[in-house]
């Protein structure tokens, strides 16, 4: 440790992921569950909700993008974002 650059010595990460007891595998899965997470939140908040302007942004279908909403809990308010999963699935649709 003593031969690590004062810079990184110096960094200190509070809100970072605990590994102990995890196996390699389970660490590197919890890391990109957090990094897909923060992604697709922030990219929602840049494009204030609109799922399709948030999907051209990160260069993904939307259909993917939603996909990967779902994965990561991500999910929008009444009334925030663009046209609802359920117009484009036909789920929740009262019939008329």
């Amino acid at each position: 440790v003593s031969d690590l650059p004062e810079k990184l010595l110096k960094a200190h990460v509070d809100s970072g992921p605990v590994f102990s007891g995890l196996s390699y595998k389970e660490a590197k899965e919890q890391i990109l569950n957090s990094f897909s997470k923060e992604f697709v939140e922030r990219l929602l908040r840049v494009a204030k909700g609109n799922v399709t302007e948030a999907a051209k942004q990160s260069k993904m279908d939307r259909a993917n993008f939603r996909r990967l909403m779902r994965k990561c809990g991500v999910q929008l308010h009444e009334g925030q974002g663009d046209s609802p999963l359920s117009e484009m699935t036909g789920e929740g649709s009262s019939g008329s």
